[in-house]
């Protein structure tokens, strides 16, 4: 709540960033990957199943900042919420997987309007403030225009990991 109160959602905005609600680890090939979904969905859990079976590096397993300058990026923020994991690590971002639990692994790639409306409520902004909504209108549609978004209705196993890791990396 301090850091809400503090402005810094705006400044971030106001200098090309975002914070979005989302587990962030860093695969073996140096990039990240971002998984996003209302609490409970299951975030942490691949985040772990990335580390435990993929050789990824959880960065934070809660928040990440997407930079939209220079390429998109996401970055270490200070701070984790819940799961106390934060370090200061920035990346090209591979993909944005929104979460959703399933009884089988369903991915598919979401673009557009889809991808927005479910990104939004995953970041961190002031709606009732119209230059701070318009900034990260401005840089949520940059990073839809630049990054695979899936959806990923899976399960907390290793089979999520390895269907995730075909279709991104072809393993």
């Amino acid at each position: 709540n301090a850091l809400e109160e503090s402005g810094i959602f705006r400044m971030l905005a106001e200098h090309g960033g975002v914070v979005l609600h989302s587990s962030y680890v860093l695969t073996k090939q140096g990039e990240a990957l971002l998984f996003s979904a209302p609490s409970g969905t299951g975030k942490s859990t691949q985040a772990e199943l990335w580390r435990k079976f993929a050789g990824a590096k959880v960065i934070n397993g809660d928040r990440a900042l997407i930079k939209a300058q220079n390429g998109v990026t996401a970055n270490g923020i200070f701070f984790s919420g819940t799961s106390g994991i934060c370090e200061n690590v920035t990346a090209p971002i591979r993909a944005i997987v929104l979460l959703r639990q399933s009884f089988a692994n369903e991915l598919k790639k979401v673009s557009g309007k889809e991808a927005f409306m479910r990104l939004l409520p995953q970041c961190s902004y002031y709606p009732k403030e119209e230059e701070n909504l318009k900034l990260v209108t401005g840089i949520l549609a940059e990073i839809i225009s630049a990054v695979p978004i899936y959806d990923f209705g899976c399960v907390p196993e290793k089979s999520a990991v390895t269907a995730l890791n075909e279709v991104l990396y072809g393993k």
